[in-house]
């Protein structure tokens, strides 16, 4: 009896943790030259909350301290390590460098990155942008691309992703320069998606140790000098 139900708990257990959501609400605003990131995460029906305020760039280089290291592999299997450095580029050189890898990233893990987009939801969309150039004609037309930018960035997330949009609000001023922004959204996935994303993950990445089909960069191949 006793087995029984140990065997109950673990299965509510599991069932709670597989289908518990992960949400991520991100609020960002701008007034004048001041800006301020808001995050706050929780998970597990809100038992686990975390919550972070402060300027953009004293947020943006405490992720620049951020590694993450993840290992794969057992005994009989040479060990896998990936290492996360989210650093900011300081040249043009490093951006293009970071954009190429991260694009190599995304095609050799493109199952897993593809299965956490369509399973994540966005919702409550909300953006706000106050803006004036001081010339009531271009501030005109900077109203109409503000506002086709805006859509059809919506509408191809929309083709990827489940997105929710609240408002989207455009205020132009035409007496005077300013520009103020406000963004706020939640994202959420559920625990169990996660899991499943990371098995792809792990699959992918163990064949591609295996097979030697880690992509590299053009200058790191031999066909040719650079």
């Amino acid at each position: 009896m006793f087995f029984i139900w140990i065997t109950i708990a673990l299965f509510v257990m599991s069932f709670a943790i597989y289908h518990a959501h992960l949400r991520l609400s991100i609020t960002y605003k701008k007034l004048n030259n001041n800006d301020i990131i808001i995050v706050q995460l929780s998970t597990f029906y809100g038992i686990i909350n975390y919550s972070i305020e402060m300027p953009v760039l004293d947020f943006i280089n405490k992720m620049d301290s951020y590694i993450i290291k993840f290992k794969l592999g057992n005994k009989r299997r040479r060990k896998i390590k990936y290492k996360f450095n989210f650093k900011r580029p300081k040249t043009i050189g490093e951006f293009f460098d970071m954009l190429v890898d991260f694009i190599n990233k995304y095609k050799l893990h493109k199952e897993s990155a593809d299965y956490i987009i369509k399973k994540t939801y966005t919702k409550d969309l909300s953006i706000k942008i106050e803006y004036g150039l001081n010339d009531a004609y271009i501030t005109a037309i900077c109203y109409g691309l503000f506002y086709i930018l805006i859509t059809n960035i919506i509408i191809y997330m929309q083709s990827h992703m489940s997105l929710q949009v609240k408002d989207i609000i455009l205020k132009p001023f035409f007496n005077k320069e300013v520009f103020n922004l406000e963004f706020n959204c939640i994202i959420g996935i559920k625990i169990g998606h996660i899991i499943s994303a990371l098995k792809m993950f792990i699959k992918t990445s163990r064949g591609s140790e295996i097979d030697g089909t880690a992509y590299r960069r053009p200058y790191e191949n031999n066909y040719g000098k650079y």
